[in-house]
C-alpha cells in the first residue's frame, strides 16, 4: 500500500461517520473502522474486502431495498438517495446510508452512514438502558409480574438464584419457582389487592433442587394513566440471618437447659441443706430439753451447798461452788436461748400482749445486766423520750430483747466505757424505738449481712476473745418481727454500734 493510500485510510478511520466504497458489482473496495463497527453492532457480522455489501444484510426486505438503491446510484442517480438499515434486535440503533456521487461514469459508489434514530425514540431508549443498568446492578433478585401471575422481566440476580436464563423465565408462572407455590401465588395476589407486601417469607427453589430463604418486598407499578400494570418484587436472601438466629436460639436453648439443670441441682442441694438444718434444729431442741433438766438439778444443789448451813465448807470449796453456779447459769442461758429460738422458728412461741410501762421494763433489764457491767467498770445509762411511755407489749419478750442487746454491748465494749439504753416514742410513725448504744469494737460493713445468722460468730477463730453462742441477735430479730417490727444496725469499726428495735406503738388505754 502506497504512502498516500495509507494517509487516506487513516483519514477515513479518524471519521466518526461510517464511510465505505463499493465497486460496480456492489463489493467492498474500501471502508473505515466506523462502518465496520456499525455493521457488527447492527447485524453481528465482520465485513471483509471483496465481499458483496448485500450478503451482510440478513433481512430479505432490507436486502431488496439496498439492491435497488445501489442500482440507482450506479446508474448515475442524484444525491439524496438513502437507505435505512435496522437490525432484528430493537435495542440495536438503526442508521441511514447516503449516496455521494463521485463522477459521471462511476467505477464505483461512495456511501456515508449516519444515525437515523428519532431523538425522542433515542431518549426513551437511553432511559430504558439506564433503568436496566440500575436493575442489573442489584445483588437481590428482582422480578416484574403481570396481572396473570406470569413473569414479564427479571435481572441477572434472579437468573443466578433460579438457575434459569432470562428467556426461560419470562412468560412463566412466578409461583412455580418456589417450594410453596400456593403461598407465592397468595403473596403477589395480595400485592395486587393491597398495593404492597413487606417482608413476605418464601423459599426460592433453584433448578438444581437447592432452596434459598428470602423475604419478598413488592409493590404495584402503574402506567401514565394510573392503571396498575404489574408488580415489582425484590427478594432479600436471609439465609445468613436465619443461620445466625438458629445459632442464637441453639445457644439460648443450651443456656436454658444448663440453667434448668443448675436450678435442679441447687434445689436438690437446698432441700438437703434444709433437711440438715431441720435435723440440727430438732437435735438441738431435743438435747436442750434433755440438758436443762439435769442442769437445773446441778444448779439447785450447788446453790443449796453454798448456804453452808453447818459451816463444814471452807473458802476454797465455796469458791469452787460459786464457779460451778456461775458456769451453770451461763450454760442454762445458752440452753434457754436454743429452746427459745427453736420455739420461735417452729411457731410454738407464746406471746402475751398487755399494757405495760416501758420505763419499768428498761430499768428491769438494766438491773439484770448491772452486775456484768460492774465487773468491767462500765456505766449503764437510761434515756427516756418521753420519760414514761405506756404501750401494749409482751413484757417478757421485750426484756429478753433488751437483755440480749445489753449483754452484747457489755461484752464488746472496753472497760470504763458507757452504754446507753434509749427508749423513744415516734408518734409520727406510730412506732416505739428501743436502742442500745455502745463504744465497742464496731462491725465491719462486709460482716453486717451475716450478723443475724443463727449460731454464727463473726470472729470464727478457735482462740476468739469473746464468748457467745451466736443466738442472741437472731433471737432479737425473730422477736421483733413477731411483734411486727424490725431491727436496725448502725456501726463503725473502732467507734461503736447502735442496735435499734422498732416496734409498732400500741398505746395503752384505760
Amino acid at each position: 500500500m502506497s504512502e498516500s493510500t495509507q494517509i487516506l485510510q487513516q483519514l477515513l478511520d479518524a471519521s466518526p461517520l461510517g464511510m465505505f466504497y463499493l465497486d460496480t458489482e456492489g463489493c467492498y473496495s474500501a471502508y473505515n473502522r466506523s462502518h465496520a463497527e456499525d455493521m457488527f453492532q447492527l447485524f453481528g457480522v465482520h465485513i471483509e474486502p471483496g465481499h458483496n455489501f448485500l450478503e451482510y444484510i440478513p433481512q430479505p426486505d432490507q436486502r431488496d431495498n439496498a439492491r435497488r438503491v445501489l442500482q440507482q446510484a450506479l446508474a448515475g442517480g442524484q444525491p439524496g438517495i438513502s437507505l435505512r438499515l435496522a437490525g432484528s434486535d430493537e435495542h440495536r440503533q438503526p442508521f441511514e446510508i447516503n449516496y455521494i456521487p463521485t463522477s459521471k461514469s462511476p467505477a464505483g459508489i461512495c456511501l456515508v452512514a449516519t444515525d437515523s434514530s428519532d431523538p425522542a425514540e433515542q431518549a426513551l431508549r437511553s432511559a430504558a438502558e439506564y433503568n436496566r443498568s440500575l436493575i442489573e446492578v442489584s445483588l437481590d433478585p428482582l422480578v416484574t409480574i403481570g396481572p396473570d401471575g406470569r413473569i414479564t422481566d427479571v435481572n441477572h440476580a434472579t437468573e443466578r438464584a433460579t438457575g434459569c436464563t432470562r428467556a426461560e423465565l419470562i412468560g412463566t408462572d412466578f409461583s412455580s419457582y418456589f417450594s410453596e407455590p400456593d403461598l407465592a401465588r397468595a403473596g403477589y395476589q395480595q400485592v395486587f389487592r393491597d398495593g404492597q407486601v413487606v417482608d413476605y417469607p418464601l423459599e426460592l427453589r433453584h433448578r438444581s433442587g437447592q432452596t434459598l430463604s428470602v423475604l419478598y418486598n413488592a409493590a404495584v407499578y402503574r402506567d401514565a394513566h394510573g392503571a396498575v400494570v404489574g408488580v415489582f418484587a425484590a427478594a432479600r436472601d436471609i439465609t445468613d440471618r436465619q443461620r445466625a438466629e438458629q445459632a442464637l436460639q441453639a445457644a439460648h436453648d443450651l443456656l436454658e437447659q444448663r440453667v434448668e439443670q443448675r436450678t435442679a441441682e441447687l434445689s436438690t442441694a437446698n432441700l438437703a441443706l434444709e433437711k440438715a438444718i431441720l435435723s440440727r434444729d430438732q437435735f438441738l431442741a431435743a438435747m436442750s430439753h434433755e440438758m436443762r433438766t439435769p442442769l437445773t438439778g446441778i444448779l439447785g444443789l450447788s446453790q443449796a451447798l453454798m448456804f453452808n448451813t453447818d459451816g463444814s465448807l471452807g473458802p476454797r470449796h465455796l469458791k469452787a461452788l460459786e464457779n460451778i453456779e456461775k458456769s451453770g447459769q451461763r450454760l442454762l442461758q445458752l440452753v434457754n436461748n436454743v429452746i427459745d429460738y427453736n420455739q420461735l422458728k417452729f411457731g410454738k412461741a407464746i406471746f402475751e400482749l398487755a399494757p405495760c410501762s416501758v420505763l419499768y421494763n428498761c430499768k428491769a433489764s438494766l438491773q439484770a445486766m448491772r452486775a456484768r457491767a460492774d465487773a468491767k467498770q462500765q456505766r449503764l445509762d437510761l434515756v427516756m423520750e418521753p420519760e414514761d411511755i405506756q404501750c401494749v407489749l409482751d413484757e417478757k419478750r421485750i426484756r429478753q430483747m433488751l437483755n440480749h442487746l445489753l449483754d452484747n454491748a457489755i461484752k464488746f465494749s472496753p472497760a470504763n466505757s458507757t452504754i446507753t439504753l434509749r427508749a423513744t416514742a415516734l408518734p409520727e410513725t406510730a412506732q416505739l424505738r428501743l436502742s442500745v448504744e455502745d463504744n465497742g469494737i464496731g462491725i465491719r460493713p462486709e460482716d453486717l449481712p451475716r450478723l443475724f445468722d443463727p449460731l454464727t460468730q463473726l470472729d470464727a477463730r478457735l482462740s476468739r476473745g469473746y464468748e457467745g453462742s451466736g443466738l442472741g441477735l437472731p433471737l432479737v430479730q425473730a422477736l421483733a418481727e413477731l411483734h411486727g417490727g424490725e431491727v436496725q444496725v448502725q456501726s463503725t469499726p473502732g467507734v461503736g454500734s447502735c442496735f435499734s428495735v422498732l416496734l409498732p406503738w400500741r398505746e395503752a388505754r384505760g
